[in-house]
């Protein structure tokens, strides 16, 4: 999967950090990889928990979220999207 990411990327002009990416495994085997995954010849840490968009995730046999900080997210997330179409429909946008 890192190499579609890394082909979109190229195909698409975009690079990704490595010092910003790491990797979890959700299963009940952790394997032991002999070949890290590696970003830009970097190999990438590997991680049970980890923040994105302000939300914890933790890795265990599966994702893990504490679904009260997700609805807080999407109610914030609703609250902009509405002002949003707001400020667009005054300026006839919409």
């Amino acid at each position: 999967m890192l190499d579609k990411c890394i082909q979109y990327g190229v195909e698409h002009n975009i690079v990704f950090s490595a010092k910003k990416s790491l990797y979890a495994i959700a299963s009940k085997k952790k394997p032991d990889y002999v070949n890290l995954p590696c970003l830009s010849h970097s190999p990438l840490p590997r991680v049970d928990v980890f923040k994105y968009l302000g939300i914890y995730f933790r890795v265990e046999d599966a994702l893990i979220v504490n679904c009260s900080v997700c609805r807080r997210f999407y109610s914030a997330c609703n609250i902009l999207f509405q002002r949003a179409n707001i400020v667009l429909s005054l300026l006839n946008y919409s």
